[in-house]
């Protein structure tokens, strides 16, 4: 949280500098965080575990999940599609909450 506060002050600070850039804040971190704490509420079956690997990457070989998009991690580092599909939604047309100051979509539009 701090992170993401420090990077959007960051944000309007090169706004001013880049004035024909759009720079924008996808917040990812809410989303993540709600399914950490109410995994089954968003049809997930936990976040401790990984679809594949033993805690780091997946390897050529490794035993996988049956279903991946009732994960949140497809290995130690990477979020499975179905998480990336969610982020993708809130980012194209998501309220300035989950992206700003404006979405892809917005930002499309330009």
């Amino acid at each position: 949280m701090k992170y993401n506060s420090l990077l959007q002050m960051l944000l309007e600070k090169k706004s001013t500098t880049f004035t024909n850039a759009h720079l924008i804040l996808a917040n990812g971190f809410d989303l993540i965080n709600a399914i950490a704490h109410d995994p089954v509420g968003y049809g997930f079956v936990g976040i401790s575990q990984a679809c594949c690997g033993q805690g780091g990457f997946c390897k050529s070989g490794s035993p996988t999940c049956q279903n991946a998009s009732t994960y949140v991690f497809w290995d130690a580092f990477h979020p499975t599609s179905k998480i990336y599909s969610m982020l993708a939604s809130r980012y194209w047309g998501g309220k300035t909450s989950k992206i700003s100051p404006i979405n892809i979509s917005q930002l499309v539009a330009l």
